[in-house]
């Protein structure tokens, strides 16, 4: 990581993020962030915030370059549910849209893996492309100190506006895939979500793509957190879950949910 040993030593943040990886073996960096964030408003601890904002900073810089490495050594897997949902995206209608809250290039990946594709998706929080950034940090309605404002992903110079609220309530048919829907990027489903199980409309399809039944109880146990009814979803509409590692281990029902994913996603 780059930066001087000095403001690296003052940094609060990367001592945080590290006892908490020690801990764990495994974070959520944005959700670390809010904590962080959080302790050192309401402890009133400013004494290191241009350390941390410099930490910060060299923290994005650093992630930027690590995924820059993965995405360049990245291999195809054909028989993945990924490369065959690619494979019908790349071929999309200017009706759908496609949204991504990775970083990684969705038409970099698609080169990689011969699949022709005339647009990359519309990054909500920036990309590795050549002229952008990554957009790290947090969104919350609870007062952070400003002095760790630097933290707000709104606060980057990277942010830009997207049409994603206004697409999420005008479509036919939802696909999310791998993405939990957890934590402050939900901000962005909730009125769909709502909608979705209050309505009396003709409703969409919804499929979520997502590794395992621990991650789908996760996903529907989130959804209770934020008081949207599981039961008037379902009452309303038929949400189908695909679950990829049963893929992998040849389950013939969850194979049977990507084909009819993939023969309606061939009309988008």
């Amino acid at each position: 990581m780059e930066g001087n040993d000095n403001s690296k030593d003052k940094s609060r943040l990367l001592g945080f993020l590290k006892s908490k990886y020690e801990v764990e073996k495994w974070i959520d960096i944005e959700a670390a962030l809010l904590e962080f964030a959080s302790k050192k408003t309401s402890t009133r601890d400013f004494a290191h915030a241009k350390e941390d904002n410099e930490a910060y900073i060299a923290l994005c810089r650093a992630l930027k370059d690590y995924l820059l490495g993965q995405q360049s050594t990245f291999t195809k897997t054909k028989n993945s549910v990924a490369y065959s949902l690619l494979s019908v995206i790349s071929r999309l209608s200017n009706q759908s849209c496609l949204y991504s809250f990775n970083y990684t290039q969705v038409d970099v990946l698609a080169s990689k893996c011969n699949i022709p594709m005339g647009f990359d998706a519309t990054h909500i929080h920036g990309s590795l492309a050549e002229n952008g950034d990554i957009i790290l940090g947090i969104e919350t309605m609870d007062p952070i100190d400003e002095r760790y404002a630097f933290l707000y992903k709104t606060q980057s110079r990277h942010y830009k506006h997207t049409n994603i609220i206004r697409d999420l309530n005008n479509k036919d048919e939802y696909v999310f895939f791998g993405h939990s829907l957890n934590g402050m990027d939900f901000a962005y489903f909730n009125s769909i979500f709502s909608l979705l199980a209050n309505s009396s409309l003709s409703l969409p399809h919804i499929t979520i793509i997502t590794k395992d039944v621990n991650a789908e109880n996760q996903f529907k146990n989130f959804l209770r957190k934020e008081y949207i009814s599981l039961q008037a979803l379902y009452s309303n509409t038929d949400p189908v879950f695909i679950l990829t590692d049963e893929i992998y281990r040849n389950n013939q029902e969850e194979k049977n949910k990507v084909y009819y994913l993939l023969n309606r996603a061939r009309t988008f």
